[in-house]
């Protein structure tokens, strides 16, 4: 809420054109009520009266060009720290899951990694591109700067492509149950219908290296990326814009 009012406010410096201005809000699924509302009223703080709330699933199903069909959708948007799955039917999510597990989720695991079995302290932005170099495949060996973790001197030292695939794997995992519990819940025809069209991967961390594979394996139907990655569901949101009345904020 504080960064939408903070983007409003820079808006509204810039073009004075907010007031009587119409606005869609992306709405986490996930959301409680008091937090929509709160959501509401930066949009009127704006001086913005009239808004269409859109759930994030069903934007980026939008975004996906999957919205509205009759036909199950499944969903999976794997964000930086939160990964949700959701079955989306006729333009509604049905059946939605979250983990509180997503691509920085590696990150963290790999810097602890590094100090238990390395004696290697490393930043973030290390364990980044140590999670990018072994999703290229660069070498058996990955360098990595870091500082000691007993002696607190700058030191290099190295991971395995090997290890690194392994600290991946859990976040795999937590994915492949999430999908399958939103499986589990949702009608067999819609079920039916995910076997045909197969599972949809979007977000900052749809593209964390053998993902889709492992999906697939664990899953036994198709997985794929949605191309808009991270944009999936800011696209879907305009998309819906266009469609429908934009409804007044009570």
């Amino acid at each position: 809420a504080r960064l939408l009012g903070s983007a409003l406010r820079a808006a509204s410096g810039k073009a004075r054109r907010l007031r009587g201005a119409r606005a869609v809000v992306c709405v986490p699924d996930h959301a409680t009520s008091l937090e929509r509302h709160v959501l509401r009223q930066v949009c009127r703080d704006a001086g913005i009266n009239q808004v269409r709330s859109v759930p994030h699933s069903v934007a980026a199903a939008a975004g996906a060009g999957v919205s509205g069909s009759p036909a199950g959708a499944l969903l999976v948007d794997v964000g930086e720290h939160r990964t949700s799955a959701s079955m989306i039917a006729l333009g509604t999510a049905l059946v939605t899951r979250t983990v509180k597990r997503g691509a920085g989720s590696v990150d963290t695991w790999l810097m602890r990694h590094a100090r238990e079995e390395h004696a290697l302290t490393i930043g973030a932005q290390v364990a980044e591109e140590a999670k990018l170099a072994a999703a290229l495949e660069t070498g058996a060996r990955l360098p990595v700067r870091g500082q000691d973790r007993d002696e607190g001197l700058p030191r290099v030292g190295e991971l395995t492509v090997a290890e690194v695939r392994a600290v991946l794997r859990p976040v795999y995992e937590d994915v492949a149950r999430l999908v399958a519990g939103v499986l589990d819940a949702s009608p067999p025809e819609l079920v039916d219908d995910v076997f045909e069209r197969g599972v949809l991967l979007h977000g900052g961390g749809a593209r964390l290296y053998g993902l889709d594979a492992h999906l697939r394996q664990e899953l036994g139907m198709p997985v794929h990326l949605v191309e808009s990655g991270a944009e999936t569901a800011v696209e879907g949101a305009w998309l819906l814009a266009a469609e429908g009345p934009v409804l007044e904020l009570a």
